[in-house]
């Protein structure tokens, strides 16, 4: 009887659900001795006010170790573990979250100095202009509340033109982040998020209008009307401002381009690591068929048996294999029992990924076999239990071989049967995103069948092509059967790296950015200077100074402050690298290669915009200038 509807936006700790049922104890507590090691429920609850969590933690860990003294073999094994409700539904994003937050603001940072070395440009060329005024009794304070107004109108217009520019982008950052985010996260912009962009904006116009106005503030303005006259170069100190913002710039963008880097790599090394199985061609489906007709062990095998069979009469299917569980880092885990060995140091019982397989399952995926044999129709449902471990599992518990015939228990239930280990087959990593991987048990779905299983059909070309084809065979051989999240095994792999690659993507579009307003502001710093230097030029050129010595000059400047930068630079790398460190796969976070072609993309880069400013002060006509 449905008994109410929740709010849309309602959401659980898993995610929003469709369905909420009531929790029956009534089977456990008939015999809750029996079920005493059994830990398998999350519990929810609210802090009485004025209770810290650190407090809360420590009042249930007393308990938890209570618990386990009272009854050592059965809550012996288990910790209860406390965390913020918060903490458990946002999981690993925020990491990512703070180095794109910390992305932007670099690049924010590199604007603003872009801007203010334009700015710094704009009032050098109205130096005249500001001494008529104070010649004609104009406040200093006038003048500088004028520059800082004319920034800030520049500010907000831009931040108006970015909320819009946001609007639009907003799909596709919706598109990008779906499957990286958890599923209740909703991206938009709501009033407090466009309120929050406007005053970055005006504080932005502030920040970078302040450095030109204050150098207003600090001219002498007759030495400036009588320079003027004479038409003079630039002063030393307009030259070392402009370059300052030129080597911050450059150290900025340096450490912005390293952690690109970086991420860049990671997600390569990711995406081509072996993954112990062959995913091309392949097809995934789940199926549900109604439990009533899985009343048995023996029922249940031959229910799956007889769909494999038809499905596997599909023309084009060249395999086709059933699991409880597809590859992937949530999949269940077991409390694992090795008969006659005690457990290894550090792990109270260790917890081993298990999954219940088909026959086929291993061939199907293309896991190699190392040792014994895998299942087959000797493990029968009355047969002994058999299991088959990874090379991993092997690896850590029999370390000098042994591991065929031993026995092992999986689960809580010290009543439950032992499994014999027939075979050994190689690893599979089924967290993309981890560099090893981890041991797992598999056991005959023969033996130990599930209600919910998902199919792997391999086949020849697009393995989506048989979809189709796939549900109606399902629905022919039972119309109660459910099918659904019909995908590819490459899709589900690329869906598990999302949060890798979301900070990647981000990270490089960002990098690409910064890139592009360093080498404007590279341009745009030495085109002015070269032309606030014009008359100097033109002198040299008149004295017998040759062009090329002209060009060595603003080379020279160039990568003096360059150089500055990418020093600067190595502090911002050594940060980033850290913040990036929990982000990393199979790449050090100083690494050599990273480094050396980010400075080396940076520097043609600065040094492609410097050659308009170098073209500019070689072509000064002398007579011109002079006159």
């Amino acid at each position: 009887t449905l008994a109410a509807v929740l709010p849309r936006d309602s959401v659980a700790s898993v995610g929003p659900p469709d369905v909420y049922l009531a929790m029956s104890l009534r089977s456990m507590m008939k015999d809750p001795v029996s079920v005493r090691g059994s830990p398998y429920l999350e519990l929810v609850t609210r802090i009485t006010p004025g209770v810290t969590l650190a407090a809360a933690k420590q009042d249930i860990s007393a308990i938890s170790t209570s618990l386990s003294r009272e009854y050592p073999r059965d809550d012996g094994p288990f910790e209860l573990t406390t965390m913020a409700l918060r903490d458990s539904m946002v999981g690993d994003t925020r990491t990512p979250l703070l180095v794109l937050m910390a992305s932007a603001g670099l690049v924010l940072l590199i604007t603003c100095a872009n801007l203010a070395g334009a700015l710094l440009s704009r009032t050098i060329s109205r130096r005249k202009e500001f001494a008529v005024r104070v010649a004609l009794g104009a406040g200093r304070g006038r003048l500088v509340r004028q520059l800082l107004t004319e920034s800030t109108v520049l500010a907000l217009a831009g931040g108006i033109a970015g909320v819009l520019l946001a609007l639009l982008g907003l799909t596709a950052a919706r598109k990008l982040a779906l499957s990286a985010l958890p599923s209740y996260a909703h991206l938009a912009l709501d009033p407090a998020t466009l309120a929050y962009a406007m005053l970055l904006a005006l504080l932005t116009g502030l920040a970078f209008g302040v450095v030109p106005a204050l150098s207003v503030g600090r001219t002498n303005m007759q030495s400036t009307l009588r320079d003027e006259t004479r038409g003079t170069s630039e002063s030393r100190r307009s030259r070392q401002l402009r370059g300052a913002l030129v080597a911050g710039q450059i150290a900025l963008c340096l450490s912005l381009l390293a952690g690109a880097g970086l991420l860049t790599r990671s997600l390569w090394a990711m995406t081509n690591a072996p993954l112990g199985f062959d995913p091309e061609g392949l097809m995934t489906i789940d199926m549900q068929p109604p439990l009533a007709k899985l009343d048995s062990t023996d029922a249940a095998a031959r229910y799956y048996a007889q769909l494999e069979d038809q499905l596997r009469a599909i023309p084009g299917v060249t395999a086709i294999a059933s699991v409880s569980e597809l590859p992937s880092p949530d999949m269940n885990s077991n409390g694992l029992v090795i008969e006659g060995a005690p457990p290894p140091p550090n792990e109270s019982q260790p917890f081993i990924t298990y999954a219940s397989v088909s026959d086929d399952y291993f061939r199907t995926l293309g896991i190699p076999l190392r040792s014994g044999r895998t299942f087959g129709p000797e493990d029968r449902p009355d047969a002994p239990s058999s299991i088959v471990i990874s090379a991993a599992m092997e690896k850590r518990y029999w370390p000098n071989g042994g591991a065929l015939g031993s026995r092992i228990r999986l689960g809580p239930d010290a009543n439950a049967p032992w499994k014999v280990i027939v075979g050994v087959v190689g690893d599979v990593r089924n967290d993309p995103s981890k560099t090893t991987p981890e041991p797992i048990t598999y056991a005959s779905r023969r033996q130990e069948p599930s209600g919910r299983v998902s199919f792997l059909i391999r086949s020849r070309g697009n393995p989506l092509a048989l979809a189709k084809q796939v549900q109606r065979v399902a629905a022919a051989y039972d119309a109660d059967l459910a099918t659904h999240n019909v995908t590819t095994m490459r899709a589900l792999l690329s869906d598990g790296l999302a949060g890798r690659r979301l900070p990647a993507v981000l990270m490089i579009g960002f990098g690409g950015l910064a890139l592009l307003l360093a080498s404007v502001g590279v341009y745009a710093m030495f085109a002015a200077m070269a032309a606030a230097r014009e008359r100097e030029f033109g002198v040299r050129v008149a004295l017998g100074s040759s062009r090329q010595r002209i060009a060595a000059l603003v080379l020279r400047q160039g990568a003096a402050w360059m150089a500055i930068g990418l020093a600067g630079g190595v502090v911002g790398v050594v940060l980033v690298g850290s913040m990036l460190r929990k982000l990393l796969y199979g790449v050090q976070p100083f690494d050599p290669f990273t480094l050396a072609a980010t400075v080396l993309m940076l520097l043609a880069c600065a040094s492609i915009a410097l050659l308009g400013p170098v073209r500019r002060a070689t072509k000064v006509d002398p007579i011109s200038v002079m006159r």
